[in-house]
C-alpha cells in the first residue's frame, strides 16, 4: 500500500484566514479530517474566494517538506522510555540510546523518577553533552541533549574518555553514564519537591544547592569525616566535576556508583544509599 495513504489523516492543511483583508495570513493546520469553519470554507468572518486549499503530499514529501513526522528515533524514545516529547533530528541514534537503556540501572533503585522525563530535545552546547532541566509547573524534567557531542558517537566517546583520564569525570565510567549523572539530578529534584508545598521555596533550593548541600554532609557525617580538607579530597576522589557544586558530586556519584558499584568511591555509595532513604 502506499504509504501516503496511511497518513493522510495527519495531513496538513493550508489557511488564509483573517478577520480582515489586513489579517490574510498564510497558516499551516494540522487536522484529522474535513471540518466546516477550520479548513472548509468559510473559516474566519471576512470574505474570500479561495478561503483555503488542501495541499496534498506523500508522507515522504510532507517529511522533507515540513519535517512534521516523529524519525524512527523518535518513535523509539517515545514508546520505550515513555516521553512526551521528543525532538531529536541530528543526533546519533546509538549514542542516544546507549545513554538511555543505561539509566535503567537507577530506575530499579529509583522506580519514583521512571516517568520523570517528559521531554527530549535538541541543543547546541559546547562544553556539555546532556544536561537535565525541571519544569517546575508540573514537577517533570527535560532533557536536553547537545548535537555537538551526541551527533557522532565518535565525538562523544572520545571526548568523555579524555575527560575521564584528566579526573573531570569517575573513573571507570563512559559517556554512557552522562545519562545517570543527570538522574542524579531528577532524584534531587524528586526529593526536594517532596519537601515544600510552595513552590517558590523549591525554585530556591534548587536554585541554591540546599538539599544537596545536606545531602553530602550528611554523608560526611556518617563517614565521620569533619574537616574541610579531606572532604574536599573525598568530593576529587569522585571526580574534580563533582567539587564544582553540591549537585554536581550527587551528579557524578551516581556515575561513578551506577558504573563501578562497590568499587566505587566511599563518598559516591554513601550518597546513594542516603538518597535511597529519602525517596
Amino acid at each position: 500500500m502506499d504509504k501516503s495513504f496511511i497518513s493522510i489523516k495527519k495531513m496538513y492543511f493550508i489557511d488564509t484566514g483573517g478577520e480582515t483583508q489586513k489579517e490574510l495570513t498564510m497558516q499551516r493546520i494540522r487536522c484529522r479530517g474535513l471540518v466546516l469553519g477550520l479548513n472548509l470554507p468559510t473559516i474566519m468572518h471576512h470574505y474570500h474566494h479561495c478561503r483555503s486549499y488542501v495541499e496534498y503530499l506523500p508522507y515522504y514529501e510532507l517529511e522533507k517538506k515540513y519535517g512534521i513526522f516523529d524519525s524512527d528515533l523518535e518513535k523509539i524514545v517515545k514508546n520505550k522510555y515513555n516521553v512526551q516529547k521528543a525532538k531529536l533530528k541530528g543526533l546519533d541514534k546509538e549514542a542516544l540510546l546507549k545513554t538511555l537503556n543505561n539509566m535503567n540501572k537507577v530506575y530499579k533503585d529509583f522506580p519514583q523518577i521512571e516517568n520523570a522525563i517528559k521531554e527530549i530535545r535538541v541543543i547546541e552546547h559546547l562544553y556539555g553533552g546532556l544536561n537535565i532541566t525541571p519544569d517546575i509547573q508540573d514537577n517533570k524534567c527535560i532533557m536536553e541533549v547537545s548535537r555537538n557531542f551526541y551527533g557522532d558517537e565518535n565525538i562523544v566517546k572520545e571526548q568523555y574518555q579524555n575527560d575521564v583520564k584528566n579526573g573531570f569525570h569517575p573513573k571507570n565510567t563512559k559517556y554512557e553514564d552522562l545519562g545517570n549523572h543527570e538522574l542524579g539530578h531528577c532524584v534531587t529534584y524528586e526529593i526536594i519537591k517532596n519537601r515544600y508545598a510552595d513552590k517558590n521555596l523549591i525554585i530556591k533550593d534548587w536554585n541554591n544547592d540546599i538539599t544537596t548541600k545536606e545531602i553530602v554532609a550528611k554523608a560526611f557525617n556518617n563517614l565521620g569525616v569533619n574537616d574541610k580538607m579531606s572532604q574536599d579530597l573525598l568530593r576529587n576522589n569522585i571526580s574534580k566535576y563533582a567539587k564544582t557544586k553540591y549537585s554536581e558530586t550527587i551528579g557524578e556519584a551516581f556515575s561513578d556508583y551506577y558504573r563501578n558499584g562497590k568499587n566505587a568511591s566511599i563518598l559516591s555509595r554513601e550518597i546513594i544509599k542516603i538518597m535511597r532513604g529519602m525517596i
